[in-house]
């Protein structure tokens, strides 16, 4: 017997190691790739426009939320409230900073299908599904919205 021909039993066939290998750098370059690449979410589908909101800063810490179109007042977020709405617009407004973009521009929120929620930055192109971060947060950001027609109702509404 030659010794090509003696097989320890125990031994993994060369093919199935470089199979085993390839598959293992295809997933690592998948998931590279997939932290690196854009995240876009589609526009919204429903026709209807999606309601440009304003965050403006207050005395004492507070946050107005306003209607970018009309000016109305939706609600002021005191200190302390408003947690996931404070936090999710930290960030877009840091890309804005990263990309030099000023305070002017205002933000987008829609409901683009049953149980979603999108906040939409217009002047960095960054979009956040909402309904990602749960539901109650999600519709920290929905009561802001109104009613899907008609215009836009003034509202006291303050986070939990």
């Amino acid at each position: 017997m030659t010794m090509a021909a003696r097989r320890d039993p125990e031994s993994i066939p060369t093919p199935v190691l470089a199979a085993a290998a390839a598959l293992l750098a295809f997933a690592i370059g998948a998931a590279a790739f997939g932290r690196h690449a854009a995240h876009d979410v589609p526009a919204p589908s429903t026709g209807k426009p999606a309601r440009a909101l304003l965050f403006v800063d207050l005395d004492g810490g507070r946050v107005q939320v306003r209607d970018a179109v009309s000016g109305v007042a939706l609600a002021v977020l005191e200190p302390g409230e408003g947690g996931f709405v404070r936090s999710t617009l930290r960030s877009l407004v840091r890309e804005r900073r990263r990309q030099g973009v000023g305070d002017g521009p205002p933000f987008e929120v829609s409901i683009p299908g049953p149980g979603q929620v999108l906040l939409a930055d217009p002047a960095t192109g960054r979009r956040v599904p909402l309904e990602a971060f749960g539901p109650t947060n999600a519709a920290a950001f929905a009561r802001f919205i109104g009613e899907p027609e008609g215009p836009p109702k003034e509202a006291s509404w303050k986070a939990r």
